[in-house]
């Protein structure tokens, strides 16, 4: 089982590789352009909840075919997602396809 279906059982969300829209961002690597699917929700146990948002990397549709790790371009990947999420609010940016799905 990958992360985000190990996510998906804890957190309790569905997750359909072939129907969930995909949103696009620029990514860092050779192939600059990269795909995303985003969920969130709420995380529930007795009286408390926390708030949380999946960022599902998706690759680009000639990744997904032959790859085993569609959209992967590395750990720091994931970390500029977030970062350039941060920065493009704080200083009130254009933002990505991905960061209005996570917004």
């Amino acid at each position: 089982m990958s992360t985000p279906e190990h996510l998906a059982e804890i957190l309790g969300f569905e997750i359909d590789f072939q129907n969930d829209e995909m949103y696009g961002y620029d990514s860092i690597g050779l192939l600059t352009t990269n795909n995303a699917r985003v969920y969130h929700g709420y995380y529930e146990v007795e009286d408390r909840s926390l708030k949380y948002v999946v960022v599902v990397k998706a690759g680009l549709p000639m990744e997904q075919a032959g790859s085993a790790k569609p959209g992967n371009r590395g750990k720091r990947d994931s970390q500029l997602i977030m970062m350039g999420y941060f920065n493009r609010i704080y200083h009130g940016r254009e933002l990505s396809e991905l960061d209005a799905a996570i917004e």
